[in-house]
């Protein structure tokens, strides 16, 4: 937990340092894989940072946030081919355990493929659309909409004045 807090409020050097502790007392490496991949994924090392969350989730202990993340940092990679059935193994694995989660890859992904028509259906399906994160999706899923051409200018520049509406905390976010 006190890694999640670090990496929060950005003091990743000392998460690193609380890493480093958790490795030494951690024997059954049952946690520091995942926290390592955590760091990684912060720091911009995507590559390490999979290989650290396969081994998490391949070492027989494979958490629901172990293969969340994994699918994350799929997602942040853009091997979009592969997170299809990571989705699919989730939801065989955990079911509807944590739903809005799944549900929320899901709709991350289809904005990165830039489609925003399928994520705005998955969001649409959220059932916490108030939280943070899911009004940042929400943000995202406006601005492909506002850029698509296949929409009238007229369509574009409604979509454009609703995004101005939103909560100023949330218009200058660009990523998940």
């Amino acid at each position: 937990m006190y890694i999640k807090i670090c990496l929060s409020v950005g003091q990743i050097g000392e998460a690193e340092k609380a890493l480093h502790e958790l490795d030494r007392y951690d024997t059954g490496k049952k946690f520091v894989h995942h926290r390592r991949a955590t760091i990684l994924a912060k720091k911009g090392s995507l590559d390490s940072a999979l290989r650290e969350a396969e081994i998490a989730f391949d070492s027989g202990r494979g958490t629901f946030e172990a293969h969340c993340q994994k699918i994350d940092i799929l997602i942040e990679l853009g091997r979009y081919t592969e997170i299809e059935a990571e989705l699919e193994s989730l939801k065989r694995r955990f079911g509807n355990i944590r739903r809005d989660i799944q549900t929320g890859l899901r709709c991350k992904l289809y904005i990165r493929q830039g489609d925003w028509r399928r994520a705005q259906a998955v969001w649409d399906s959220l059932d916490d659309k108030n939280s943070e994160i899911n009004n940042v999706m929400m943000r995202q899923i406006l601005v492909r909409k506002s850029e698509d051409p296949s929409l009238s200018i007229t369509e574009r520049q409604s979509v454009r004045d609703e995004i101005a509406l939103l909560d100023p905390d949330l218009r200058d976010l660009s990523g998940l």
